[in-house]
């Protein structure tokens, strides 16, 4: 894990980076088979980034964060092996996954105790998520992890207040797609 931290009166920025290496082994057993063994490597990232500004006399402040990670998939989704313990619904796993990517980036607005005001975006690539397959005729289900692309989303959030007297009035908007 390594970090670098700037700060002074109109600048804060973080720069990270966390670096995992990772060594599975599996094993699979079967009575009527011979023992298989897969071994899988990876080295997992996860880059940051955060920048501050301070702005209209150190009051407010615009800020832009990213983060970033991979990950291996699952022993349990990486594992051939097959689950017949249901009929009706099989596991299998699938040994060709690929590693994980997500990416969340955000800025955010402060305008003294006035304003404050965030749009967050989030986008995974590869992402593991379980394919089904219904048999037509018996309705049984045959379950196995895929990687997908394409999932997304985006959140904003915006708050504000008024203070008047001792009465304060607030005023909160979120938006998720």
């Amino acid at each position: 894990d390594l970090t670098l931290l700037i700060d002074n009166n109109l600048l804060n920025m973080r720069l990270g980076m966390n670096v995992l290496p990772t060594r599975l082994v599996i094993e699979n057993r079967r009575l009527d088979r011979p023992k298989e063994r897969n071994t899988y490597s990876s080295v997992d990232v996860a880059p940051s980034a955060q920048v501050k500004f301070k702005i209209a006399e150190g009051e407010s402040t615009v800020q832009l964060k990213y983060n970033g990670r991979s990950s291996m998939p699952s022993v349990n989704s990486l594992s051939a092996t097959t689950d017949y313990s249901n009929p009706m619904n099989i596991y299998t796993g699938n040994s060709n996954l690929k590693k994980s990517f997500a990416h969340n980036l955000g800025i955010e607005l402060k305008y003294k105790a006035l304003l404050r005001a965030t749009v967050d975006y989030s986008r995974t690539e590869n992402q593991v998520t379980m394919l089904t397959r219904l048999h037509p005729t018996t309705g049984a289900r045959r379950t196995m992890p895929e990687n997908i692309n394409g999932n997304w989303s985006i959140r904003s959030y915006l708050f504000l207040s008024k203070q008047i007297d001792e009465v304060s009035f607030n005023l909160i908007a979120l938006h998720n797609h």
